[in-house]
């Protein structure tokens, strides 16, 4: 077998951060990172390449960029002090699954390509809402939480998906492959979604919403490279928008309490 797409606590944790106590997230997490080695284990001499759907939470928090040197980029690792000290959980379970894939795949000599993905918007296939929706859908109520150290940008789930593909069907991928398309203030994002829905109650920032943040039109070069062509972001605003309303989350142009 020549590769396989493995993905590790991605919906699993987005889902957790939203509804398990702090305590029980870390419990789940180690029982997570011990299945984890154990799923890796069973691959060895089997299967020479694992593609591991990570997330820009195993990237930022990351205080210490140089920013307004260079755009943030595969290299960058969240601060797992930062965190900790802030209580930032969801981002120490996405850095602490992908070190523990690096280090196995070091260890037993698997072949480990990392795909992360950003924000992650379009249909939703549950019926509950994750922690990307959850982004969106919090904007549209007018919320002004600034997602400060924990966004880059956004991507349509459907191009996450192609780009899992792209990965699993090119050998010379290796390593790290951000997969966001752009990367841009929240401010910018919050500016294009009450464009397109002005009758929601939006909140319109006027200061940078990330301080220093570095822009990049093509911070997935990794990935563009390979081919990958980005569906516009209006157009994955626009599904998750109607998905929100299909779900239940929304009516017509209005809130459901």
């Amino acid at each position: 077998m020549v590769a396989m797409v493995f993905s590790t606590w991605h919906h699993l944790a987005a889902w957790m951060i939203l509804k398990i106590p702090i305590r029980s997230l870390l419990s789940q997490l180690f029982k997570a990172l011990s299945m984890f080695s154990k799923q890796l284990a069973s691959l060895a001499g089997t299967v020479r390449r694992v593609v591991l759907t990570s997330s820009i939470s195993a990237l930022v928090p990351n205080p210490a960029w140089p920013n307004n040197s260079i755009p943030f980029n595969e290299t960058s690792w969240t601060d797992l002090d930062y965190c900790k000290s802030h209580q930032k959980w969801y981002p120490v379970s996405k850095t602490l699954a992908e070190k523990a894939a690096w280090e196995y795949s070091k260890n037993n000599d698997i072949d480990v390509v990392a795909i992360h993905p950003s924000t992650c918007l379009g249909s939703l296939l549950q019926p509950s809402l994750n922690a990307s929706s959850a982004v969106l859908l919090h904007m549209l109520q007018g919320s002004k939480d600034t997602q400060e150290y924990h966004w880059l940008g956004a991507v349509h789930v459907r191009d996450v998906a192609k780009a899992q593909l792209l990965l699993f069907e090119t050998p010379s991928a290796s390593g790290r492959y951000l997969c966001t398309n752009g990367i841009y203030q929240f401010r910018d994002f919050a500016h294009t979604v009450s464009k397109l829905y002005p009758q929601f109650p939006i909140h319109r920032f006027n200061e940078e919403t990330q301080p220093g943040l570095m822009g990049c039109k093509d911070a997935a070069k990794r990935l563009i490279d390979l081919g990958l062509v980005f569906t516009p972001i209006e157009d994955a605003v626009r599904e998750a928008v109607e998905s929100l309303r299909e779900k239940g989350f929304l009516e017509n142009g209005n809130l459901q309490s």
